[in-house]
């Protein structure tokens, strides 16, 4: 599954870091960001993304 994500204790901060990282379960997820005050959103299984198929060089835990 992928789930989106952003990191901000208030929602309506503006320009929070984001991205996506790919994981089976929410808690999965959450481990992988590592960050308190992460928000998490799970894409459709269907989900079809822009230009084709999602480059895992841009996952997160890549970029950490």
């Amino acid at each position: 599954m992928i789930w989106v994500f952003s990191i901000a204790a208030d929602i309506t901060t503006p320009n929070p870091p984001e991205g996506y990282v790919r994981a089976d379960t929410e808690a999965e997820a959450f481990a992988l960001i590592g960050h308190p005050d992460t928000n998490l959103y799970r894409l459709c299984d269907d989900v079809e993304w822009p230009g084709g198929e999602l480059d895992s060089s841009s996952l997160w835990w890549d970029r950490r």
